[in-house]
C-alpha cells in the first residue's frame, strides 16, 4: 500500500462520505465501488484546490482511463508535478 501524500489526501477525503474500513480504501480500490456521486468529486476537488492548488478536470475523470484510486493518485500527482514546473 501506498503512503503517498496525494494518495493519503484522497483516502482521507473519501472516508468523509463513503461508509468503508480505512484498512478497505487502497490504491486498487475501484472508484466504481465506491459510489462516489458529482457532489463528492466536487467536494474533491475544491479541497485538492485548498491543499495543492490545483484543478481537476472531470472530463478526464469520466473519459474511463482513471478507474481506480491508483489511478486517480496518478492523475493528481501530474497535476501536481505540473504545477511546481510552471511555477519554476
Amino acid at each position: 500500500m501506498t503512503n503517498s501524500t496525494t494518495f493519503l489526501f484522497l483516502k482521507n477525503i473519501l472516508l468523509t462520505f463513503v461508509e468503508l474500513d480505512e484498512d478497505a480504501i487502497t490504491p486498487d480500490t475501484q472508484l466504481e465501488d465506491l459510489a462516489i456521486d458529482s457532489l463528492d468529486y466536487v467536494q474533491i476537488q475544491v479541497e485538492a484546490r485548498k491543499r495543492f492548488g490545483i484543478m481537476i478536470n472531470f472530463a478526464v475523470l469520466s473519459e474511463g482511463h482513471i478507474r481506480t484510486l491508483g489511478d486517480f493518485t496518478a492523475y493528481l500527482d501530474k497535476l501536481i508535478l505540473e504545477k511546481e514546473l510552471v511555477a519554476t
